[in-house]
């Protein structure tokens, strides 16, 4: 990804922009809040979101429709058409799709403390990403 500043967006799309980055960014601080307090399977659903929410992000900053799902492999398919290399950088968020739905339902698969830590990493990465990519378009994320 380059550091190269891109054309600043409109002033309701920067505002739609923001809001996906606001909804991540309080994914991701309940997700930090939440380790070592509660089920790791609750910190797991909070970081899915926050990887989804920030790939969204991106896409609401391109103006393009995203998809309706809490697949994020499916999401990522649609970030490449816009740009690859970010697309690639956050591949490692699908591993996150499955805890959209196993944690959210009893007997669901119960989720470590390990994977919630490696879950919790991943999706800092991805929000950091997808945070210094909009940036150059002048949107700001928390």
């Amino acid at each position: 990804m380059t550091e190269q500043r891109k054309q600043p967006v409109s002033d309701p799309v920067r505002r739609a922009a923001e809001e996906w980055g606001k909804k991540a960014h309080q994914d991701l601080r309940i997700a930090r809040i939440l380790l070592g307090y509660c089920e790791y399977d609750t910190v797991a659903f909070h970081v899915q979101q926050c990887a989804e929410k920030s790939l969204k992000g991106v896409l609401v900053v391109h103006q393009k429709e995203y998809p309706y799902t809490h697949d994020i492999s499916e999401i990522l398919k649609h970030v490449a058409m816009v740009d690859k290399p970010l697309s690639d950088a956050s591949a490692r968020a699908s591993e996150l799709t499955i805890y959209a739905i196993v944690t959210r339902y009893p007997n669901g698969e119960p989720v470590a403390e390990d994977g919630a830590q490696e879950a919790l990493s991943i999706a800092g990465d991805v929000y950091a990403r997808a945070k210094a990519y909009v940036a150059a378009f002048g949107v700001i994320w928390p």
